[in-house]
């Protein structure tokens, strides 16, 4: 039997996410992983044609090597896993066009929608597209309207198990000893009711950690406004330090998500 070649390209450091995808595949005889980043992997062919902060144009020659590759390679689908959109990815979806290759976006949250450049996402989801896969219902259910290609399909947690003592995490991130902290995600606060009283209740024993971006200023406001009138304010902190989050998943005593 033929087997038949998928490749991921990524632009955006996942690298976790790829490995745990390549991983499943390997399963399959069938199918021949090739991955496209600037990241070294031993467990599958891969070209490392991509440098993270590369300039528009050395990007758009890095995309033209990879995809020229994967073309020569007879690939069926190239795989995009995107955290946020950007110029580069708009201008990698149109060179994979020119090549004719399939390609499938991963999208892991509702930056799509909510983005300066939002008309030409959208014209290049649903047109660039073959298939576009997020992981989170609640990412489904916002971006469905604008982007009606988008499936949901269930995806267990991907990020690597930091090997760090919590401790040491605790103390790179100048965490208080003496208090517990919860990870709290913003998907929880915007999906959930009763956040009100979830909030109440365990600001007495936790300092809460809020990850992610509101989908918009009113429902970041209305939340804002509700730890007010609990007089939790000092009990919560918004974490915007993107370099520092994969450090939160060890050094938190608990998650709500």
């Amino acid at each position: 039997m033929q087997a038949v070649h998928i490749a991921i390209l990524d632009v955006d450091n996942c690298a976790s996410y790829d490995l745990n995808l390549t991983e499943a595949w390997r399963q399959n005889r069938a199918i021949k992983v090739h991955i496209y980043s600037d990241f070294d992997t031993l467990e599958v062919r891969g070209k490392r044609f991509f440098v993270k902060d590369s300039t528009l144009l050395g990007h758009i020659a890095s995309a033209i090597k990879s995809l020229k590759d994967a073309k020569a390679n007879d690939v069926k689908l190239l795989v995009l896993p995107i955290h946020k959109p950007t110029i580069k990815t708009l201008l990698t979806l149109l060179i994979a066009k020119w090549y004719a290759l399939n390609c499938a976006v991963v999208g892991f949250d509702t930056a799509f929608v909510h983005t300066k450049r939002d008309f030409f996402y959208r014209w290049a989801c649903n047109h660039l597209l073959s298939h576009f896969v997020v992981h989170s219902r609640f990412t489904h259910t916002q971006l469905l309207p604008k982007y009606p290609k988008v499936r949901f399909i269930k995806h267990g947690y991907t990020a690597p198990a930091n090997a760090q003592p919590r401790e040491m995490l605790r103390m790179k991130l100048k965490f208080d000893k003496a208090i517990h902290y919860l990870l709290f995600s913003v998907e929880t606060i915007e999906q959930h009711h009763g956040v009100d009283l979830l909030l109440e209740t365990l600001c007495d024993r936790f300092h809460l950690i809020v990850i992610g971006a509101f989908a918009n200023d009113s429902l970041k406001n209305s939340f804002e406004l509700l730890a007010r009138e609990l007089r939790i304010t000092q009990h919560i902190t918004f974490w915007n330090d993107e370099a520092t989050q994969t450090m939160l998943w060890g050094a938190c005593d608990a998650m709500v998500f």
